[in-house]
């Protein structure tokens, strides 16, 4: 898988968690399938921090992917 493709897949990765974010956010729903396309993955109101936080991890892969194709330099750390 080169790059581009990376960067598309951890693009659909990130779009179907913030899918699911919001869809538990909702009223009307205490449930939501995650379909990343890797796996699916069911979740509930009781587990959003879990969603959030793989969410997180998700963004933070696609800025290095992102800084990578871009020749930009990436530093994720404390100084």
């Amino acid at each position: 898988m080169n790059l581009d493709e990376r960067i598309a897949t951890v693009r659909k990765i990130v779009e179907a968690y913030e899918e699911a974010i919001i869809k538990l956010l909702d009223e009307g729903h205490s449930s939501y399938t995650v379909d990343t396309g890797q796996s699916r993955l069911t979740v509930t109101r009781h587990n959003i921090g879990t969603v959030q936080r793989r969410h997180g991890e998700a963004m933070n892969l696609l800025g290095v992917l992102e800084a990578r194709r871009d020749g930009a330099g990436f530093y994720a750390g404390s100084i």
